[in-house]
């Protein structure tokens, strides 16, 4: 399924861009083989010849063509890109998990308390701040008037705290009022009631017993913010002049000689990736929740008897 919604949208894409180019879209790959020689002969639509050929490259060479002008294979090119973009999301899904699991369990253990009060102000107002507002707010402050960081590029120490810090924002507030909400649904269950009767110790019932238990729709929410998070690095790249795919996809969209290939590139690796995190996502729900996992393992029982 996942594979024929990556043939779609690499379709849509490309007839997009090929209304655009006026059909002149050329890739330079770098070997050609007999499928190609079979599309040529066989396919007589300049369109779908180019989209068969170019799905065939990719998939079957991993080959994104040259970019224009410059003989560079662009699969080299989005790997370098790539690695900007996915140290940024990377740092800022680590530190989602890192400060939203505990702030989520704190504010719900201490409900309606200081605590809670002080963790459900914070992350109203963070997921309230576009992330193009607060990476100016912490461009002003840190770079401009402090000058402990820098605002822009990727060579200088430093550089990527305040992407990282914008790209975590968003999703730490998210993830921090999933994990409030169930685990205060958790710790109303009578087990937890029955556990803390038994004389376990409060710590042991909270952040093993409670935890385990909640951790299903926290699960859900980890790969909802892994998704969101790299769209938001995508834009904050632009901002903080981090030379990563977004900011490479953005720069090729405004240019006046567009090179297509570049647009076409960009586009099918962030579909390719946003369509494995969704997939890592359902893995690890379904991991983490006991009935879907039974009922998996015994539809492949099912199957092996079929």
């Amino acid at each position: 399924m996942s594979l024929l919604v990556l043939l779609v949208v690499i379709l849509l894409v490309f007839a997009l861009l090929s209304a655009l180019s006026g059909g002149q879209m050329t890739f330079g790959f770098s070997r050609t083989d007999a499928v190609d020689t079979f599309l040529r002969a066989h396919v007589h639509s300049g369109f779908l010849f180019r989209y068969l050929q170019y799905c065939h490259h990719v998939f079957f060479h991993f080959d994104f063509g040259e970019v224009a002008g410059m003989g560079i294979h662009m699969t080299d090119e989005l790997m370098r890109r790539w690695s900007y973009t996915l140290r940024i999301a990377g740092y800022g899904m680590l530190f989602t998990a890192l400060l939203g699991l505990p702030l989520g369990v704190v504010s719900a253990v201490r409900k309606d308390r200081g605590p809670d009060r002080v963790i459900s102000a914070v992350s109203m107002v963070l997921s309230s701040i576009p992330n193009y507002c607060l990476a100016l707010l912490l461009a002003l402050l840190f770079a401009v008037s402090l000058g402990l960081l820098p605002a822009f590029g990727a060579s200088r120490p430093g550089a990527f705290v305040l992407p990282v810090v914008t790209v975590t924002a968003g999703g730490l507030a998210q993830l921090i009022r999933v994990v409030r909400a169930a685990m205060l649904e958790t710790l109303g269950q009578p087990f937890v009631t029955t556990l803390r009767a038994k004389g376990l110790r409060e710590r042991s019932v909270i952040c093993v017993h409670a935890l385990r238990d909640s951790f299903v729709p926290i699960a859900a929410a980890l790969g909802e913010s892994a998704g969101k998070l790299l769209c938001g690095t995508l834009v904050v790249e632009k901002f903080f002049a981090i030379p990563g795919i977004g900011y490479y996809l953005v720069t090729t969209l405004v240019q006046t000689q567009r090179d297509y290939n570049v647009i076409l590139g960009c586009t099918v690796t962030i579909a390719l990736l946003l369509m494995l995190i969704d997939l890592v996502a359902d893995l690890l729900y379904v991991w983490a929740d006991p009935q879907m996992k039974a009922h998996y393992m015994a539809h492949r029982a099912e199957g092996g008897r079929g």
